[in-house]
């Protein structure tokens, strides 16, 4: 979602002032490229070390008792 709301930014910021446009859309949208490849490497990474990926119990456990 932060990645459309990005490049609906960089769209508006085109047409409003495209004498500073270039500048800022690349370093916008390369910033968005870098964070939505890192940041499920990370995220996934941070869960796995925390333990929050292991289930407490099965569902079949749940439902057996």
């Amino acid at each position: 979602a932060q990645a459309g709301l990005a490049v609906g930014l960089s769209l508006t910021l085109t047409r409003r002032l495209p004498s500073i446009a270039a500048p800022v859309n690349t370093i916008l949208l390369s910033s968005v490229m870098i964070f939505e490849i890192v940041g499920p490497i990370l995220a996934r990474r941070s869960i796995l070390k925390t333990g929050e990926s292991r289930p407490e119990s099965t569902p079949a456990d749940l439902v057996i008792g």
